[in-house]
């Protein structure tokens, strides 16, 4: 529901309260952002000042004057929420049911990408057994299941790898906003081939925007705390337990990184700020879904957002992770205050929290953050510590190619020899519109530059921390910015123009490697613009170890809408599953 941007503005803090009691809260990043991040929440349809004024202004496209009372609001959001939300949900699902899936054939700079829609016939392995879950997780059970949580307990296991190889049987994904339907969707298509089950989770106000998908889809429902940003929340280990990270309550901790990001020189705002999970007490989830499977639930005494954390699988089957070092930062205040221990040092805190995660305290390595707030946004594992590293510059570079290749394709042709008054005249104004844009086709190239320049001394941070722990860094460009003629108004849209030409950000590190039955490794990520995605994986499968033999690209027109508000693919999916280490070594073709 798009809410008109002077009545977000005048009535900031009303909406908000109202909309947290409705429920709107379950997106929790974009509700920090503000009014440009809340309406890609809230989406697409307008507010008026009664029920009935409601439904004839989403039916008009218009948005009355005037600013409501809470009461009058409350009623207007409820109005939507019961009749018209449902509807969209259901229609945002159905129209971007396909994903695009990559079938590989050959590697190295021979190797050539065959595309098509839909994930083809067959199946790839066989389909794994539904988790065994209780349907629905009551209050009660939730509160006596957070009474038995201990900090000083620790899992028996690792936790899964996210480095291709693991062998899932499910992926559960948390509902709260407008692409969560359609991506689930798209998944349990996937999953259909590659033998892995979906399950969607929510709050009982959140289950409603499954639409078509009710019945359909494995559903959990609980009271806790709502993000759909699952992968943050929780973690699941080898022998199927949970963990979850601590509430904090002091604001302290969540300061140290700005500290240490201004003691090194990074540039105020190239990294995010952590703590939307204890902020919002998003654990709550985690600790629900573990309670609706039965499983041990394990509170880590550190604070770690599972998106800064990657663990892998080494060479010889044992189990490592790299985590950020802003996770580092937070974890050793909160630990300093919560042990009244003010010399707890860092080392000291990495051995606590490989004890939390299952890991030996030296095979969890701590790197910068590769400007960004979370890891699994600019990186991936792909081999035992072998890692590929977006690389800003290399990318803006890239990128402003292909705008100048746009721009100049888009130059209006000449009318042929013989063309009459009108058809020159037409063509001076088109051709006169075409050169007044070279200017801001300058000023967006110089931007993209500037940003990356910026971006790109923190990066190399992130080199030196991991080659200096012995890891093999590739750096290859795979976050892309906006097209500088980005159109807010349409790009969301699901329409051939757009499928053919897309122009909103690109992210392909944050994605879901897995491995199938016959261990060949298949990869799901964000879709894009066909160059960039043939541009990244080209070069992956040139230059490094992995050998994806699919690669499934999610639909492009939500791409860009998940990744305003800070997240992709892999931030909305927690898988359970296996360590394969049985296919550590690449198959035999």
């Amino acid at each position: 529901m798009s809410i008109s941007r002077n009545l977000i503005s005048s009535n900031s803090r009303l909406f908000k309260s109202v909309a947290k009691k409705l429920g709107f809260s379950a997106e929790n990043r974009a509700l920090q952002e503000g009014s440009e991040a809340l309406q890609k929440v809230i989406r697409r349809e307008h507010l008026a000042l009664s029920p009935e004024a409601v439904k004839q202004a989403a039916a008009r496209g218009v948005v009355p004057t005037g600013l409501p009372d809470e009461k009058v609001l409350t009623s207007a959001l409820e109005q939507l929420t019961t009749e018209r939300r449902h509807h969209v949900m259901q229609k945002t699902a159905e129209q971007v049911s396909e994903a695009t899936v990559v079938k590989i054939q050959g590697q190295g700079p021979n190797g050539r990408i065959l595309r098509s829609f839909g994930v083809g016939q067959g199946q790839a392995s066989a389909m794994a057994p539904e988790p065994n879950l209780k349907s629905q997780v009551s209050i009660a059970g939730l509160q006596d299941a957070k009474a038995r949580l201990t900090p000083e307990s620790h899992p028996a296991s690792a936790a899964l790898p996210e480095d291709g190889t693991l062998r899932p049987t499910t992926y559960y994904m948390h509902l709260g906003d407008r692409p969560s339907p359609a991506y689930i969707e798209q998944m349990r298509t996937i999953g259909g081939k590659e033998g892995f089950n979906v399950v969607a989770v929510g709050s009982p106000r959140e289950m409603q925007d499954l639409g078509a998908l009710q019945g359909r889809v494995k559903a959990v429902e609980h009271p806790g705390g709502s993000s759909v940003w699952i992968e943050d929340f929780m973690t699941y280990t080898e022998s199927g337990d949970v963990i979850v990270p601590p509430k904090i309550l002091s604001d302290a901790p969540f300061r140290a990184p700005a500290t240490a990001h201004a003691e090194l020189g990074i540039p105020k705002g190239v990294i995010g700020q952590q703590g939307a999970v204890s902020l919002h007490g998003a654990s709550d989830a985690g600790i629900a879904l573990g309670t609706a499977g039965d499983r041990k639930v394990f509170q880590a005494s550190t604070y770690v957002e599972d998106g800064n954390f990657i663990p892998g699988t080494l060479a010889d089957g044992t189990p490592y992770a790299i985590v950020g070092k802003d996770s580092l930062r937070i974890s050793r205040e909160h630990l300093r205050e919560a042990l009244k221990a003010p010399h707890l040092t860092d080392a000291d805190t990495l051995a606590i929290m490989a004890k939390d995660y299952g890991i030996k305290p030296e095979n969890l390595f701590a790197i910068e953050q590769p400007a960004e707030f979370h890891l699994d946004m600019r990186m991936l594992a792909v081999g035992p510590k072998e890692i590929v590293l977006n690389d800003s510059m290399a990318a803006a570079e890239k990128q402003a190619q292909w705008w100048i290749d746009d721009y100049t394709r888009a130059q209006p042709k000449a009318p042929p020899r013989g063309a009459t008054k009108a058809e020159r005249e037409a063509y001076q104004r088109d051709f006169s519109k075409w050169m007044s844009k070279s200017g801001e086709l300058d000023d967006a190239i110089a931007r993209l530059k500037k940003n990356a320049a910026d971006a790109s001394k923190v990066e190399a941070l992130t080199v030196a921390d991991l080659e200096h722990q012995g890891f093999k860094v590739h750096r290859i460009p795979g976050v892309f910015e906006r097209h500088w003629q980005y159109d807010p108004a349409t790009a969301w849209m699901n329409t051939p123009e757009n499928a053919k030409n897309y122009t909103g950000m690109m992210n392909f590190f944050n994605g879901e490697q897995a491995v199938d039955d016959a261990g060949k490794k298949y990869f799901i990520t964000l879709g894009g613009d066909q160059r960039a995605e043939d541009y990244f994986f080209e070069r992956v499968l040139r230059e490094t170890s992995v050998a994806y033999d699919r690669i499934y690209f999610m639909a492009r027109n939500l791409t860009d809408q998940t990744l305003e508000l800070a997240g992709g693919i892999n931030c909305r999916v927690k898988p359970e599953g296996r360590r394969a280490i049985e296919f550590l070594s690449p198959p035999k073709p």
